[in-house]
Order: structure tokens, then C-alpha cells, then sequence
């Protein structure tokens, strides 16, 4: 990565065991209380610190603390372990260091202070049923459109917070009604490469060149191996991949795409360890 100019970002992922399997219990759901909460700090403590531990050891640049872990951000008696946790793992990894929100949650995490950015997992809804229903549907005008304002209560948001914000995940599956509920891994079952393939180009086009305040893109995600059953994942050959290799990128250090469950590669930008500054 860094000999073709890139960065990479450690985002270690949280996944309950279920007898279903993985997925089946959200990671968002998870709470606790009492010496049980306690318990789970001191272990995803130690987890995370280990995580750091494999950042510096690896030249990463940047490390994601925690993924959509609503109830848990949300709980009032976690907050100091939040910040405990934070100071830990800044203790050991010297590169920027933020949390995955997701799209419901981000406005109530606490924390953003202690961080350097502000992680959103942008999967929000960009078109209605009526706009979307059908092949090839939505066009890229109407994505685009639907993007702004959600993109402009992100902006204030960040600079608010006084902090860049990245969208640490944003993707969605080659079936029709995906931009309906981008989050969703079986949302129809008409396949619809080009309401996928709309979704991307509009994605790319609302966002660039749009400001310091908006620090980059994380796509969810491209093939790897472990990864390639899921619905969401991208080859070079598929639509959003063809159209990913070709893009020319006018504004370094705008654009990431990420990689699996643990690597994000993006054109590489210098940070600013200045966690009052926007623009990181």
C-alpha cells in the first residue's frame, strides 16, 4: 500500500457468537450493566490495546476503536470506559484514531472530543420505494440529489465537533431497491447491477471536492478472500469496479476504498494529531 502512495486503516470488528451465526445477533445490540459491564470493557480493552499493538507493528495510519456499537455508546455508565479505552490505545498507536458510528448513532456518541475524527457509517437511505422500484433505477441525478441532505447535516455536525468526518462504510448490493436501504444485504430479489453501479457514480459525484470538512470514503467493501461471499463485495469486473478503476481522482486524499473487515486503502494525506483542529 504505501509503495503504490496509499494508507491503511485497522478496523477491528466486534461480532457476536450466535448459534444462527454471524450476523444474526448486531453488534449494536450489545449492553451491559454492573460488574458485567465492567468485565466487558476490561476484556475489549485488552482486545483493542492489542489491536494498537498490531497497528504500529504493521505501519498503519489510522485505527478504528469500535464499529456501530449503539447501545453500548449510548449507555451513560460506559462513557469512562469509552475514554479509558481511547487513552489506551492513543498510549500505544501514534496515527489517527476514530470510532465507526453508525448512521442512527453518530449524533449521540460522546467521545468525539477524545478522537481525531468523527466515523460515520453512511448507509442511509437515498431514494424512496417509488424511486427506486424497477431496473435502473434511481438515476444518478436523483442519488445525487438525495445525498445533500444528508451530507449537509453531516457538515455541520463535523464542524460542530470541530472535526473531519469520514464515512467509515458505504456500500450496497447489486439488487434492485438497494439505495432504498443501503444497509440492507437482501433488500430484493430482482438483481439490479445498474441501480448499484448509479449508486456509486452518484456517491462519488456528491461527494467530491467538497471540503476539508469531509475527510473521506471507506466503499463496503472489495473482494478478498473470507469476504467474497457477501453481497456487498466488489471485483474489478463488477459494474462499480469498472467504474472505480477508471475514476481519475481530483482531490487527494478524498477517496478510500475499503477492503474486507480490517483494511482500508486510501491515496495517502497527512493528519494532523491536533485533536481541536478540523481538516486531520
Amino acid at each position: 500500500a504505501e509503495a503504490l502512495g496509499m494508507t491503511a486503516t485497522l478496523n477491528p470488528f466486534l461480532h457476536p457468537d450466535n448459534p444462527s451465526g454471524i450476523g444474526h445477533v448486531w453488534r449494536g445490540g450489545l449492553n451491559f450493566t454492573g460488574p458485567t459491564l465492567d468485565t466487558f470493557f476490561t476484556n475489549y480493552t485488552a482486545y483493542m490495546t492489542s489491536m494498537a499493538d498490531l497497528a504500529v507493528a504493521g505501519g498503519a495510519d489510522r485505527m478504528l476503536i469500535g464499529s456501530e456499537m449503539v447501545a453500548l455508546t449510548g449507555n451513560s455508565s460506559a462513557e469512562a470506559y469509552w475514554r479509558s479505552l481511547i487513552t489506551a490505545v492513543d498510549g500505544i498507536f501514534g496515527g489517527t484514531i476514530s470510532y465507526a458510528a453508525n448512521h442512527t448513532e453518530y449524533a449521540g456518541v460522546p467521545f468525539w472530543d477524545a478522537l481525531d475524527e468523527v466515523g460515520v457509517d453512511a448507509y442511509f437511505g437515498l431514494a424512496s420505494s417509488a424511486q427506486a422500484s424497477g431496473v435502473g433505477n434511481p438515476s444518478v441525478a436523483t442519488i445525487t440529489a438525495n445525498w445533500a441532505p444528508h451530507l449537509a447535516t453531516l457538515k455541520s455536525f463535523g464542524l460542530g465537533e470541530g472535526k473531519p468526518i469520514v464515512l467509515t462504510e458505504w456500500g450496497c448490493v447489486p439488487q434492485d431497491l438497494t439505495t432504498v436501504e443501503p444497509w440492507n444485504w437482501d433488500p430484493n430479489a430482482t438483481p439490479d447491477p445498474l441501480e448499484q453501479l448509479n449508486a456509486y457514480q452518484a456517491t462519488v459525484t456528491a461527494t467530491d471536492l467538497t471540503g476539508d470538512w469531509l475527510g473521506g470514503i471507506n466503499f463496503w467493501h472489495w473482494s478478498m478472500p473470507g469476504n467474497d461471499g457477501s453481497a456487498f463485495h466488489l471485483t474489478p469486473a463488477s459494474l462499480p469496479g469498472q467504474f472505480l478503476k477508471s475514476y481519475l481522482i481530483p482531490e487527494p486524499g478524498s477517496f478510500v476504498i475499503f477492503s474486507g473487515l480490517t483494511l482500508l486503502l486510501s491515496r495517502r494525506k497527512s493528519r494532523n494529531r491536533n485533536r481541536g483542529n478540523l481538516g486531520g
